[in-house]
């Protein structure tokens, strides 16, 4: 049996609540599945504790199918060990009760508690999670219906029609709409918030700017002003008779306090007046600091870093009537959002369904109950969650209530706060702080505990990441951290032995004679080569899927065997686009467009020479061009005969069975499985089969329906995944950050290390502040929209959150590599929001000066 480290050892224990901070590479899941077999076999000998009684929660189906086969191992291996023969049947005994396990995605957690307690929720006893697409166009009916009925009430079209022209149209309105939809808790605390007068709302919204400018002013404002202090003595030294000198002193001597926040970012105006250019941001030289910069250059990056960060906070001046056109539009857009979620959710009933935010929601109600938590109190005793870091509230508020808020049962929690990165699916990393302060007030010793230790790592990698993150992760003041969902570092510990080979390279390119996509493929033809690395050991790691194109082209030119993991791009890969021409031909045949597309593609290869042949033919569209031509010229007939076949089809087909009639008809599976791609494309033909099989059974459904459809999947999303095929084991892998979270490789290259990655944007909608964004002046919408203190406040949040990510989106990058780290960028200034920023900053580096050129 596997040997534990002390730290390990700790975790086992389940007489006390725990809350596990494992470190990247860490053995959490060993520790995990160990854990879960120690509470099965000893409490259910010693106190009657059943397989039902445990509940292991993980962050997905991958994941949970992961954990239960971990577990069956961790069994299998105790049966062989043992040599007591009735010991030995009680642990066969509890190998047999594994298939009622409780390891499971919080979703199918709570649809068996859903199941149970049906009427409570209000469901129909064969209620039905419905699919994601489903779920997207009853939205959107509910959506066209609601704003339909709004219209034609007098009393709720203004109300409609005000929110048309504040977002500047029908379609703007309804993104937002169905972004709020998706936010559902957050809308439903809403609702309540802005029942209230409009003038208790701003009051409300006036303290909670207050409060939090006040928190991220006493921690900013002394550091501010320490660092003017100190480069306006540079000044008076080497600039003696700048005129700027006496007025700076007069600002930073009157001590910026936080009190009387007017007057404070009146002041900070001033002084971003006196010592700024016209960006508002860089230090002035002319007539200030223009020599022996460099002694100060610290102060100056605090100086410059603060306006960067809070200029639009210092020019929002707080004016009531701004303000009470922000909560008019937060009323108007709750109103309406509120109405589409009523029919949205009639539609749902009538149909027996429940969506993937209902699942928790309507488990959150249903633990409020006493006669259902009782119940579930009894039979929930022990309940592990992997991957606490990416939790949110409305998953804490469920187990909270069973576990009596932990005087009741047990709880053990796993994660680590530097690699939360799921932010865009609403985790809340306050959670994991929230439940750290819960177990902690129970006094418990050992009950926080660390994994320190990385197994996965070599030594110049955790030497290499401790560094970086040490000056990256350096929030000191715990408000802060809070508020802008920053965390501590606590240092890797390498678990290998300190001659274990590994390396960290910057691979620089000059974009003039060679790309980093050619460093790569160099790159990775010396670890083949030189290293014996197999090509499935490589791991080339992306912020963005738009990446894959630069990489791909290089790699089919050098011959790179490489696999997309997941794929990327389904809807924009040829085999769609050949439907969807095919079919909008059908649809109309005057599509000369669509035509042309269909004969030129795989459906019936007709070349460019011959389809200039064809259009000279007379006939005022391509297709009447081709069906003339199709009476002179014998190889068109056939062509000709089958689109009009095909036409006829279309008339009473269903979609499904039409595109599988034009593959077969057409042969165009035979000319796709002889592409170099073949495996793959053909699984993507499949797939689109059964969308469409999918879309035919929706009683709503025709043909032009189902083209519709394609084409907004097409225009608008470009990171469904491809089918599924058998993974390539010699094969480079490429992906996303994302996709690669609990993956290892040998070798690493973190790809595009200046290239930006785009923020939030849009409206937005958050528990504290309501609904937020930026108002036209006395609601006059020919004029531009203006900023105000909550949307000023709002946005500076939501950027240090979204900085605070991004940093821990490059820790789980960099925690992906076991022996060897290479990360690439042009050789440029590193840009704002990218990894090559955060990377010069946390090494202290200005400049590329000491990067070795050849790599």
């Amino acid at each position: 049996m596997k040997k534990l480290t002390p730290y390990q050892d700790k975790a086992l224990r389940y007489d006390k609540d725990i809350l596990l901070t494992a470190n990247a590479g860490a053995g959490k899941t060993f520790v995990f599945a160990r854990r879960y077999v120690d509470i099965l076999l000893n409490e259910s000998r010693d106190n009657n504790i059943d397989i039902e009684n445990i509940v292991a929660i993980t962050f997905t189906d991958k994941a949970a199918g992961e954990l239960q086969k971990r577990i069956a191992l961790e069994i299998e291996e105790r049966i062989n060990n043992e040599t007591d023969f009735s010991k030995r049947r009680a642990i066969e005994s509890i190998r047999r009760q594994l298939v009622n396990a409780n390891i499971s995605t919080i979703h199918s957690f709570c649809l068996n508690i859903l199941h149970e307690f049906a009427p409570e929720a209000n469901l129909d006893a064969n209620f039905i999670p419905v699919e994601q697409s489903e779920a997207e166009d009853l939205l959107e009916i509910s959506i066209d219906d609601t704003l339909k009925n709004l219209i034609e009430t007098p009393e709720e079209s203004e109300n409609l029609k005000f929110l048309v022209r504040f977002f500047g149209g029908k379609h703007q309105l309804i993104k937002n709409i169905k972004q709020a939809v998706s936010n559902r808790k957050t809308l439903d605390t809403l609702c309540e918030f802005y029942a209230r007068s409009g003038d208790d709302i701003l009051e409300t919204l006036k303290r909670r700017y207050e409060h939090v400018l006040e928190l991220i002013f006493a921690k900013e404002l002394p550091r501010l002003l320490n660092a003017v202090k100190t480069v306006n003595e540079k000044v008076r030294e080497v600039n003696p008779s700048s005129g700027l000198i006496s007025s700076v002193d007069v600002i930073v001597n009157r001590e910026l306090t936080i009190e009387n926040l007017p007057e404070r970012l009146a002041d900070l105006k001033k002084l971003r007046e006196f010592i700024t250019l016209s960006d508002k941001e860089s230090l002035a030289k002319r007539g200030y600091l223009s020599k022996e910069r460099d002694e100060v250059q610290y102060e100056i990056d605090i100086i410059q870093n603060f306006f960067a960060d809070f200029n639009a906070v210092i020019d929002a001046e707080w004016k009531d009537d701004a303000i009470k056109k922000l909560i008019e539009l937060g009323k108007a857009f709750i109103r309406v959002s509120g109405k589409v979620i009523e029919s949205y959710n009639a539609k749902k009933k009538a149909k027996g369904y429940v969506d993937f935010e209902d699942i928790l929601l309507l488990t959150e109600k249903v633990v409020k109950l006493d006669s259902a938590i009782e119940y579930l109190k009894t039979r929930y005793k022990y309940i592990m969650i992997d991957e606490y870091q990416d939790t949110n509230e409305l998953q804490y508020n469920i187990f909270m209530p069973i576990l009596d808020y932990l005087k009741h049962g047990n709880l053990f929690v796993v994660g680590d706060e530097k690699q939360s990165i799921y932010m865009f699916r609403n985790a809340e990393l306050e959670v994991f702080n929230k439940t750290r302060k819960d177990i902690e007030s129970k006094g418990e010793e050992g009950a926080i505990l660390t994994l320190p230790h990385s197994f996965r790592l070599s030594p110049p990698i955790v030497l290499f990441v401790n560094k970086l993150f040490k000056n990256l992760f350096d929030v000191e003041s715990e408000d802060l951290r809070n508020l802008f969902n920053e965390v501590d570092y606590n240092e890797l510990v390498c678990a290998k032995s300190e001659n274990e080979e590994g390396r960290v390279e910057l691979l620089v390119a000059d974009g003039a004679e060679i790309s980093e996509e050619m460093l790569v493929a160099d790159k990775i033809y010396q670890l083949i080569e030189e290293e014996n690395l197999n090509p499935g050991d490589i791991g080339i790691l992306c912020r963005k899927r738009k990446l894959f194109d630069k990489i791909e082209r290089v790699f089919i030119e050098r011959n790179i065997p490489y696999s997309i993991v997941g794929g990327r791009g389904f809807y924009q890969q040829q085999v769609v686009g050949d439907v969807f021409n095919y079919l909008s031909f059908l649809i109309n045949n005057r599509n000369d467009a669509a035509l042309v597309g269909i004969l030129r593609s795989p459906f019936y290869t007709i070349s460019d020479s011959e389809l200039l042949e064809i259009s000279m033919a007379e006939g005022d569209t391509f297709y009447e061009k081709l069906k003339n031509s199709a009476v002179t010229e014998e190889k068109y007939k056939h062509t000709a005969k089958q689109l009009s076949e095909h036409i006829k089809l279309a008339a009473y087909e269903k979609p499904y069975a039409l595109i599988r009639r034009i593959l077969v008809d057409t042969g165009y599976w035979a000319v796709i499985s002889s592409k170099r791609d073949a495996e793959q494309q053909l699984a993507n033909l499949n797939k689109l089969l059964a969308i469409a099989r999918n879309f035919t059974t929706k009683n709503f459904a025709n043909l032009y329906d189902f083209r519709e459809a394609l084409r907004d999947y097409i225009e608008n999303y470009e990171d469904e995944s491809q089918a599924a095929i058998s993974k390539n084991q010699n094969a480079v892998n490429l992906l996303t950050i994302h996709q690669a979270k609990g993956l290892e490789y040998k070798a690493v290259f973190i790809f595009g290390a200046n290239e930006t990655a785009g923020g939030k944007s849009g409206l937005g909608i958050d528990k504290h502040f309501g609904i937020v964004s930026k108002v036209y002046p006395d609601n006059d919408f020919t004029r531009e929209k203006e900023s105000n203190p909550i949307d000023a406040i709002y946005n500076l949040i939501v950027r240090k959150k979204e900085l605070a990510e991004m940093k821990r989106l490059f820790y789980v990058a960099l925690t992906r590599a076991e022996k060897y780290l290479f990360i690439t960028f042009a050789k440029n200034k590193p840009e704002k929001n990218t990894f090559m920023k955060l990377l010069f900053k946390g090494l202290r580096i200005e400049n590329l000066e000491n990067v070795d050129e050849k790599n």
